[in-house]
This record gives C-alpha cells, sequence and structure tokens, in this order.
C-alpha cells in the first residue's frame, strides 16, 4: 500500500439536561443518556462527521447544528457531514411552529441547547485530538433486523416479515492512530432504532434512551478501549428490530393484533443493541488484521431533481388499502453526499432508502466496502423503490416522491462512486 496521508480524531459528549425536564411531552424517565458523536479527518481533503442520537434533524435547526459544529472545530460548512442515528426514544427538536405552550417552548429550548453543547464538545474535542492514522475496513452479519411490510386482509401495512428482503449487512471502518491507540469505529446497519417506541412503561410514559444504536455504540467503545463508535443509519426506511416492545402481529384471519410488552421491552433493546455491537465490534476487528489502505479523503456533493408526488401530512388518514391515489407533483430535489476514504465509501442521502437500494449501491460500487446512510444532513422522509407503490407500502403513501425516484436516485450514486474511484 501507498503512504499513509490523513490525520483523524474523534469526540464524544453526553447531554446534559436540567434536573426537572422530566416529564417531557411523552417522555417520563431517563433510561441512559442521550450522546454526540464527532470524527474528523484529513487528507486530500478534510470532513467532519456528527452523528446526534435523535430521531431527526431539519431546517433551521439543521443550519443551527451546522453552524456551531463548524464554529467549535474549524471546518467549512460545506465539509461538515449532520446526521442522526434515528432513535425514537428521544424527544423531537421542533420547529417553533410546532409549538403551542410555553411549557413546551421551554422544554424545546433546553433539549436543543443541551445538544448544542455536547455538539461544541464532541467537535472540538475531535479536532484536537487529530493525529496521523491509518484506515481499514470490513463486513459481517447481524442477523437483528427485519422488513416491516405485511400483507393483511385490508392491504399491506406494518409489522414483522421474515421473509421480506433485509440485508444483514454490518460495515465498519476502523481509523487507528499510527501508533496503532483506536481513534473511531464508523459502523452502519439497516435498521430503525425502535425497540421502544411508543411503548408505555411503569413510569406512565415512554423512556429516554439511544436504543438500539445507542447500545451498540456504548458495546463498541467498551470493548475497542479509546475509540469513538459512530452509527451510522443504513437503508432502514423499511427495516425494523426483529423483537419490539409495541407492533402489530397479523393473525390467521389477516387481521391486524396490537401487541404491548411494556416495560419487559426494555431488555429487548439491551439485548439486539449489544448483538449489534457485536457485530460491530467483530467487523471492526477483522478490519484491524487488513494492510493499512491509502486512504487519501475526497468528498462530493450533489442535488438530483426527481418525480414527486403530494404526501398527506396528516398521518393518522395513512391506513392499509388495496387501492391509493398517488397525486404528481411537478419535481422535488435530493441530495447525494459521497466521502471516501481509500478503499471505502459512504454514500448518503436525506431520504429513508429501502433496504435493496443499498444492496444493489454496495453490490455495484467500485469500493472494497461501502456504506449507504440515510437521515444525513436533513431529512426527507421516505425513498422507496417502485414495488412499493404497486403494493401500497406505507412508505409509498408517506413519500414526497413518486415510484421511480429510489431507481434513478441509485443510478446516479452509483455513476457517481464510478468516477470518484477513476
Amino acid at each position: 500500500m501507498g503512504e499513509k496521508k490523513i490525520t483523524a480524531g474523534a469526540g464524544r459528549s453526553e447531554i446534559v439536561l436540567p434536573e426537572n425536564y422530566f416529564p417531557s411531552n411523552e417522555f417520563t424517565e431517563m433510561k441512559d443518556p442521550l450522546t454526540v458523536r464527532a470524527v474528523y479527518m484529513a487528507g486530500g481533503d478534510e470532513a467532519l462527521l456528527v452523528s446526534l442520537e435523535i430521531t431527526s434533524l431539519m431546517g433551521e435547526d439543521l443550519d443551527d447544528f451546522r453552524r456551531r459544529a463548524a464554529d467549535a472545530s474549524g471546518v467549512a460548512e460545506e465539509k461538515i457531514w449532520m446526521t442522526v442515528t434515528h432513535t425514537f426514544d428521544s424527544p423531537h427538536i421542533r420547529p417553533a411552529f410546532m409549538l403551542h405552550t410555553e411549557a413546551e417552548k421551554e422544554k424545546n429550548t433546553e433539549l436543543k441547547e443541551a445538544f448544542l453543547k455536547a455538539e461544541e464538545n464532541a467537535c472540538r474535542q475531535a479536532r484536537e485530538k487529530a493525529e496521523s492514522a491509518v484506515v481499514r475496513s470490513a463486513s459481517t452479519i447481524c442477523n437483528i433486523n427485519v422488513n416491516r411490510n405485511v400483507l393483511t386482509r385490508d392491504g399491506w401495512w406494518l409489522g414483522h416479515d421474515e421473509e421480506g428482503p433485509s440485508d444483514k449487512t454490518v460495515t465498519a471502518i476502523r481509523i487507528d492512530a499510527e501508533s496503532g491507540n483506536p481513534i473511531a469505529v464508523i459502523f452502519s446497519y439497516d435498521i430503525q432504532s425502535a425497540v421502544m417506541q411508543f411503548v408505555k412503561v411503569s413510569s406512565g410514559g415512554c423512556i429516554y434512551s439511544g436504543d438500539i444504536a445507542g447500545w451498540a455504540s456504548r458495546d463498541t467503545e467498551k470493548h475497542i478501549p479509546g475509540a469513538i463508535a459512530m452509527f451510522l443509519c443504513g437503508c432502514a426506511g423499511d427495516q425494523v428490530p426483529g423483537l419490539q416492545g409495541r407492533y402489530d402481529r397479523v393473525n390467521p384471519d389477516g387481521a391486524l393484533q396490537r401487541i404491548e410488552l411494556h416495560d419487559e421491552a426494555i431488555s429487548l433493546m439491551h439485548a439486539q443493541g449489544h448483538r449489534l455491537g457485536a457485530s460491530a465490534v467483530r467487523a471492526a476487528a477483522a478490519a484491524a488484521e487488513k494492510a493499512p489502505e491509502d486512504a487519501v479523503i475526497a468528498m462530493s456533493r450533489e442535488k438530483i431533481n426527481l418525480p414527486a408526488q403530494h404526501i398527506e401530512h396528516d398521518l393518522s388518514k395513512l391506513h392499509p388499502c388495496h387501492q391509493y391515489e398517488y397525486t404528481p407533483e411537478g419535481e422535488r430535489e435530493a441530495t447525494l453526499d459521497v466521502i471516501t476514504i481509500g478503499d471505502a465509501a459512504i454514500v448518503a442521502t436525506q431520504a429513508e432508502l429501502g433496504t435493496e437500494t443499498g444492496t444493489r449501491i454496495r453490490s455495484a460500487s467500485p469500493y472494497g466496502r461501502t456504506i449507504v446512510a440515510t437521515m444525513v444532513n436533513g431529512g426527507a422522509k421516505y425513498m422507496p423503490r417502485r414495488d412499493a407503490y404497486e403494493k401500497n407500502y406505507y412508505e409509498a403513501m408517506n413519500s414526497p416522491f413518486a415510484a421511480g425516484s429510489a431507481e434513478q436516485w441509485e443510478d446516479r450514486a452509483i455513476d457517481l462512486l464510478k468516477q470518484m474511484h477513476q
């Protein structure tokens, strides 16, 4: 391999909330603190990845976080990737128009400021700790995700389909100091961190937690001392944990039955989080056995116009159905971001893609290891494949993109990877 050309550093900081923060909306207790992680890389190009353990981040809030990260790190805003783990066990940071009472506004401000302070600390650490580094990557398998689209007597809906498409690949990019000390493990998997989504526990509400992604990151950091473990949400638009605390089961007559496990679900979150963490550790260990890669950093950013459709903002109006009318609505802009690190690549977008799109891109990529990440630099609802519209999946009905968009985005992503590799 060629001369190692990169420097890298990483940082993490836990969210510190006021003692009287809970209850807040439906959240009544803290199960484990949420965390902000940052990974800085330079060499050829410069990049700063920031991951927040929160559901989503968009609009003016996204801009505020990018500015604060730039100020803390000294990295230009256009070189910063802001992403979320998509945990559903965290209160949303909401835009002002969604807040109706002074109490809601106060809680929202407290939450946002706590995340911003943690972000500043993590980004500052990442930049200050940067040192000469080497990079390696590897993949393994984890069997905790499942396709969530199930056929009921009234049409397709959300549940657990053991036979549906589901990519089990865990890919890890490991960055070590030239001395051998671990710096960071960036890992990805197709799963929504949703074991505890809407689960009511004995305290009367929902718990505050990083869910599967949070536990997996902490488990990885425990077993690789010194490393910051950053989870990137993969193509999880149609992927959920195989074991959830609140879900719908399809009975023999085709009807849905709601299952609620309450406090029992917490052990399911821990178990699946530890399993994903163990897989990330295995992938990182396999990477450590490989020769270091000639890790020049390269970045690319594009925006693509894709066919759009009207989206129903009142989700209560969506339900299983055999017929659904999709209304064309011109075009909508989609993001396509790529970072390459030696023989590893990370392809990202705002929209939540389906698992088959990630599989196809990884298979066609010229890079040794390719991560396909979603919820990066904002959110844009779902971008499912064409068959989702034919069957009226929830992701198709709840998408601002029309049928065929995912395939167009996929084609351009593959072309861009090939161009960058050349």
